[in-house]
């Protein structure tokens, strides 16, 4: 490992980066460097805009993923040569946004009973009724249960943040039955070895199965029963305070995405046109 490397993986550490983060960005300046075959440090900004078009039109790379190349790159000459503005005015594309997929609480619950097995039956449980994003499930441990106060402890979940979710009585159940058959020592979840949690991978296929098994055509993945949590509490009248809480969100904003997925709240609001108005004297128009 270079001295350049090693200085910015110290730095990306000491910013308090997410190990996920650390790696991206780490990737992104060694792919450009493997590009011009050159230390990074002896590049021009005519260069780096002439890379990020590269990765754009002849890669093609998805707008996330290019945004992700952009900010690594930003990262490390903002770091390394502060005073020469290396990326200019260059910014982060727009990414185009998605209204998420949610699945209907008939679709949730048939995913759960159709599990292929125990485990998989578990981790949809838990995915569904506590809206945990994938890498808080997989590193679920058994003390993150708390029978007693009905919640699971999320440990350092996005943003370095702890948090406690919601622990459902059905789900309850289903994992007495699941630790009963399974045996995890250490993680809710274990991998191959017992004394390591199971793959994102692994746990993304899981879902992948149970929906199959459930016979829906929609593409369904571990963030979806977490958009699925949240739509569904928001339609039994949630406060969208408390589902912000729930799900780790540091901006209400991000929550309020909920309101534009949910047809149930159309469907009880519906149009003004059907709504009857009143009189001066009193009837019905």
């Amino acid at each position: 490992m270079t001295k350049v490397r090693t200085d910015f993986l110290a730095h990306l550490e000491l910013r308090g980066y997410a190990n996920a983060t650390v790696k991206n960005y780490i990737q992104a300046v060694s792919l450009l460097a493997r590009h011009y075959n050159k230390n990074p440090l002896l590049l021009t900004p005519q260069n780096i805009v002439d890379y990020l078009l590269y990765v754009k039109n002849t890669k093609k790379l998805a707008i996330r993923t290019y945004n992700i190349h952009f900010y690594g790159i930003k990262s490390f000459y903002d770091h390394f040569c502060p005073a020469q503005n290396m990326t200019g005015d260059l910014k982060r594309m727009k990414e185009p946004h998605h209204l998420p997929v949610v699945l209907s609480k008939q679709e949730a619950f048939a995913m759960i009973d159709a599990a292929p097995n125990l485990k998989i039956k578990a981790a949809v449980a838990v995915f569904y009724s506590s809206g945990l994003r994938l890498e808080e499930c997989t590193s679920l441990k058994l003390t993150d249960i708390d029978r007693s106060r009905m919640i699971l402890k999320v440990i350092q979940g996005k943003g370095a943040k702890d948090r406690t979710a919601i622990l459902s009585l059905k789900t309850l159940d289903i994992l007495g039955h699941y630790w009963r058959e399974y045996k995890p020592k250490v993680f809710l979840f274990e991998g191959y070895r017992k004394d390591a949690p199971i793959s994102k991978r692994r746990l993304e296929n899981y879902v992948t199965e149970a929906a199959k098994a459930a016979n829906i055509n929609k593409h369904v993945t571990p963030h979806t029963l977490r958009h699925s949590f949240a739509t569904h509490l928001l339609e039994d009248n949630v406060p969208l305070a408390v589902i912000q809480q729930l799900l780790g969100h540091s901006d209400i904003k991000t929550t309020t995405m909920y309101t534009h997925v949910s047809n149930e709240l159309f469907h009880k609001t519906g149009s003004p046109f059907d709504t009857d108005i009143q009189s001066p004297t009193g009837g019905v128009k």
